[in-house]
């Protein structure tokens, strides 16, 4: 979700003043407002080594998703995903890649939404989860009350703060 947000408000923040400053790219802007080959380099340079990163994640999540699914080893989930990228590509072009990204964040939202549709139709009886999240806080809040009190939480919690006693003198006792 970090790399997708991430793209979302350089789309939304820088997008729309390079689309008014007349470039495309950041190395065009950089080219154009700062002139000369070391700052569009810079530019280049940077935007290559934040696609490579973004690639990666894509292409891990790719070759995970191929060995769980399909019980291929990671390295064929990887081939596999990277061929099915490539011919998508060659056939359909960039309009074909763009849709097929289309798709997926149509399934990431989905995939995201129908958990905690189904937790929040099953606690609250209410499937809209923003609607019934205060319900729920006070559940949480109920429980934490009855915890609170509760001996066997109380032995639990001397053991922790019992631990955390000794691992404070070991890191003291450090040179």
């Amino acid at each position: 979700m970090g790399w997708t947000g991430g793209y979302v408000l350089l789309g939304v923040l820088i997008a729309p003043y390079l689309r008014k400053f007349g470039a495309y790219t950041i190395p065009d802007f950089l080219d154009a407002r700062y002139g000369g080959k070391i700052p569009r380099l810079v530019g280049t340079i940077a935007t290559l080594i934040t696609s490579f990163t973004y690639l990666v994640a894509q292409i891990t999540g790719v070759g995970i998703i191929a060995s769980r699914l399909l019980g291929l080893p990671f390295e064929v989930g990887v081939f596999l995903g990277l061929v099915g990228i490539l011919v998508c590509s060659l056939l359909g072009g960039m309009k074909a890649v763009t849709w097929t990204q289309v798709a997926q964040y149509i399934v990431l939202i989905i995939a995201y939404l129908i958990p905690v549709t189904v937790l929040s139709f099953k606690y609250t009886g209410n499937p809209i989860s923003q609607i019934s999240y205060g319900f729920a806080l006070q559940g949480i809040e109920q429980k934490f009350a009855q915890l609170r009190d509760d001996p066997k939480e109380q032995e639990v919690r001397e053991i922790h703060k019992k631990k955390a006693e000794e691992l404070k003198a070991k890191i003291a006792a450090l040179p």
